[in-house]
């Protein structure tokens, strides 16, 4: 099967959410525009540093599972497309037929807190298992 194309497209408009002003883009796969996102910059949000990191380190992760499994043709390049907005959305809206069909997801608040060491802590009595192989993947069986 032919994989698809994600293309993100600046939509030539401002929109705002919860009091924030943001851009609004659009998600197009194979030329058809499949979300529409509305995006603040990461310099507006509180703990941006940390943001703009995991979203960056989030994309690296993706972008090596796409490669570990080039049977999975349908999300090639998602990741990609999402990394050209350089921002973070605070609506995502799906679109169906040129239209949005009416489900959005909205980031209402946002707060930053320290999380406490424990919660990384390895639960008491955990046993590591290697996954098995899966889709096609090539190599040694168990994903690290």
């Amino acid at each position: 099967a032919k994989p698809n194309v994600y293309e993100a497209v600046d939509a030539g408009r401002n929109d705002t959410v919860a009091s924030r002003s943001c851009r609004v883009w659009n998600i197009k796969r194979n030329g058809v525009v499949e979300d529409e996102f509305c995006v603040v910059p990461f310099s507006s949000l509180p703990g941006k540093e940390d943001v703009q990191s995991l979203m960056k380190k989030m994309g690296e992760l993706f972008q090596s599972l796409e490669q570990a499994m080039p049977n999975a043709q349908p999300g090639r390049g998602m990741i990609q497309a999402y990394g050209r907005i350089n921002g973070y959305p605070v609506r995502q809206r799906d679109v169906v037929n040129g239209k949005p069909s009416g489900d959005e997801e909205l980031l209402k608040s946002w707060q930053e807190q320290l999380v406490p060491a424990a919660m990384f802590e390895i639960p008491a009595g955990y046993t590591r298992e290697e996954l098995p192989r899966a889709m096609g993947m090539p190599g040694k069986p168990g994903v690290e």
